[in-house]
C-alpha cells in the first residue's frame, strides 16, 4: 500500500532506510500496569497502546476543520508523566488549541483484571473529532489481524476482547490490505455508526477507526481490558481517575528513598523510576515490558533497585520467588553463573540494607546448594580450562573473548562466595562460613 497508516516509530524507522522489524531509530516506550498484577501495556511516545507483544496497536486521531491529525504524524506533539506516576500524558497541539490524550492502568471497580483507560480531553476551543483506531501492529512491528468486530460495545480482534466502547460510534471507518482504517477515515469515507460485517482481511491487514464527536472541554473515554473479560459502559464509570491513580502511586511509594537535587527534573526522573520499578516487580516473578520472564540476574539488579529506594518487602519477594526458581544442582541459569552469584550477593546486601537477619532465614538451604553449584562449575572450569576456575559458561552479549568470560565469572564468584560466608554465618553456621570465606581467598 502506498499511503499506508504507520505507527510513529516505524514511520520515522522507514523513512530513515531501516526495516520495521530492526530498532534502527531509536525507538522506545513505557509500561503501563498495577502492582497487583502482572499483566501490563505498553504505550510509545506518540500514545499509542499497546496490549501485547504480537497483538494489535491502539492509536488515535483528530479530526478538526476538514483535516484528520494523527499524534504518530505530527510534530507538534509532546508528552509527559502526570505526577511522576505512570499515567501518561500525551499532548497534540491544534490551531485552536490542544487535545490532551491520558492513559492509565487500574485494577477495575469490581475486582477484575487490570484494564487500561485512555481518555481523550479535547482542551482546544472548538468542538473535534476523535478517532480511536485498531491497527494491525505493535511496538517492534507489523502484526497480523484478520477481523475486527463490534459485540455489544466490545471490539474484538480475531474473536478476542480488545477494547471497551462507552457507546456506539458516530461514525467508523474499517481498512485492509488494499486502503486503511486511516485512508478511509482522512478522505471523508467513514460510515454513519458501527459497518455490521466489521473488517476483514485474508493478509491480516484488517483495522478500524471508531469515531466520537468531543465538544470543548468534553472527553471520550476508552478501555483497553488486559483480561478477557470486556468493560461495560456503566462499569467503566466506575474505573478510577486518573488523578486518584496518582494518589494511589504517591502512596504506594511514600517510603521510598527521597532525594533533593540540584539538576532540574532529576528528582522527578527518581520518583518515576521508583514507580516503574514497581510495575516490573508485579506478579509472582519479575517481567519486562513484554510480559515475558526475565532472567535471575536483572531480577537480582531490580531486587537491588527497589532495597537501595527503600522498597525493602519488594526486594525481599523477588529474591525469595527466585528461590523457587532454583535448579536441582543449586544453580539458578544452565549455562551462566552470574544469575546464581548475583542471587547470593543481593542477598546479603538486602539483609544489610534492611538490617534484619531474619530475611535469609527461609532460604539458609538454598545459600548452601547455590555455593556447591558455584563450587561445581569451579571445578569443572579447572578440569577443562588448564586449571582455569571460571570462563567456561556463556555470558552477557557484551563479553566477546575467553578473557572477558573468565573475569567476569571470577569477579562475581569472588562476590558470591563472600555474601555466602556472611549469610551462613548470620545463620550460626560459623564452620561453614569459614569454609566458604576461604574459597573467594583462594580464587582472588
Amino acid at each position: 500500500m502506498a499511503d499506508e497508516f504507520l505507527p510513529h516509530w516505524a514511520e520515522r524507522q522507514l523513512a530513515m532506510g531501516g526495516s520495521d522489524e530492526v530498532n534502527t531509530s531509536g525507538r522506545r516506550w513505557l509500561t503501563l500496569g498495577t502492582i497487583g498484577d502482572d499483566r501490563r501495556a505498553l504505550i510509545d511516545e506518540r500514545g499509542a497502546v499497546s496490549p501485547a507483544a504480537g497483538g494489535w496497536l491502539l492509536d488515535w486521531w483528530v479530526g478538526f476543520d476538514d483535516q484528520w491529525h494523527a499524534a504518530s504524524r505530527t510534530a507538534s506533539v509532546r508528552q509527559r508523566l502526570d505526577g511522576d506516576a505512570p499515567v501518561v500524558e500525551t499532548v497534540l497541539r491544534l490551531p485552536s488549541g490542544e487535545v490532551v490524550h491520558r492513559a492509565w492502568a487500574v485494577a477495575d471497580a469490581d475486582g477484575d483484571a487490570t484494564a487500561v483507560v485512555v481518555e481523550v480531553h479535547n482542551s482546544s476551543s472548538a468542538a473535534v473529532a476523535i478517532a480511536f483506531a485498531v491497527l494491525p501492529w505493535d511496538l517492534t512491528g507489523r502484526t497480523a489481524v484478520s477481523s475486527i468486530t463490534l459485540d455489544d460495545m466490545t471490539l474484538r480482534v480475531d474473536g478476542e476482547v480488545a477494547l471497551s466502547l462507552p457507546r456506539a460510534p458516530a461514525r467508523s471507518a474499517t481498512g485492509d490490505a488494499t486502503r486503511d482504517a486511516f485512508a478511509v477515515t482522512s478522505s471523508g469515507g467513514a460510515s454513519e455508526a458501527w459497518l455490521g460485517s466489521g473488517a476483514s482481511c485474508a493478509q491480516g491487514r484488517a483495522s478500524a477507526a471508531c469515531i466520537y464527536p468531543v465538544p470543548h472541554t468534553a472527553s471520550i473515554r476508552v478501555v483497553v481490558p488486559l483480561g478477557d473479560a470486556p468493560v461495560s459502559p456503566e462499569r467503566m464509570t466506575r474505573l478510577p481517575e486518573a488523578e486518584r491513580v496518582v494518589a494511589g502511586w504517591q502512596a504506594q511509594t511514600d517510603g521510598a528513598a527521597r532525594f533533593v537535587l540540584p539538576e532540574h527534573g532529576v528528582d522527578a526522573m527518581v520518583r518515576a523510576a521508583q514507580r516503574f520499578a514497581r510495575i516490573h516487580a508485579a506478579g509472582d516473578v519479575v517481567r519486562d515490558s513484554f510480559g515475558v520472564e526475565v532472567d535471575g540476574l536483572a531480577a537480582c539488579e531490580l531486587a537491588n533497585a527497589l532495597a537501595l529506594h527503600g522498597e525493602i518487602d519488594a526486594a525481599v519477594r523477588i529474591l525469595l520467588s527466585l528461590a523457587d526458581r532454583q535448579m536441582d544442582d543449586g544453580a539458578f541459569d544452565v549455562d551462566r553463573l552470574d544469575a546464581t552469584a548475583a542471587w547470593l550477593v543481593m542477598l546479603d546486601r538486602l539483609v544489610d540494607l534492611a538490617d534484619d537477619e531474619s530475611i535469609a532465614t527461609p532460604v539458609v538451604d538454598q545459600v548452601t546448594a547455590a555455593v556447591l553449584a558455584l563450587r561445581h562449575r569451579e571445578r569443572r572450569g579447572r578440569l577443562r580450562a588448564r586449571g582455569r576456575p571460571f570462563g567456561r559458561g556463556t555470558g552477557p552479549r557484551w563479553i566477546t573473548d575467553d578473557d572477558q568470560r573468565i573475569a567476569y565469572d571470577l569477579a562475581w564468584a569472588t562476590a558470591a562466595y563472600a555474601a555466602a560466608a556472611s549469610l551462613l554465618a548470620r545463620a550460626g553456621q560459623d564452620d561453614a562460613a569459614t569454609d566458604v570465606a576461604g574459597f573467594a581467598t583462594a580464587i582472588a
